[in-house]
């Protein structure tokens, strides 16, 4: 999702720019599977033991983005 943000560029002149913001976005199991490196089968472990909070979008689980550096796999 792109957000707006106004900044003054001279005094009286204001200009829009989209930013992307990745803070807030939920990636389904298979989507953090595939950016971490990670397997599902490791992901559903590791949410069963508490280490990759889940939240729940529906019938979905989701996993917020904040959480993608901390399991990527170098």
């Amino acid at each position: 999702m792109a957000e707006e943000k106004i900044i003054d560029v001279n005094p009286g002149d204001t200009i829009i720019i989209n930013v992307k913001n990745e803070d807030n976005r939920n990636y389904s199991i298979s989507e953090f599977a595939k950016l971490s490196g990670l397997s599902r089968s490791t992901i559903y472990l590791k949410i069963d033991n508490g280490e990759i909070p889940k939240i729940m979008v529906g019938k979905s689980p989701k996993i917020e983005h904040k959480y993608l550096n901390q399991f990527k796999k170098q």
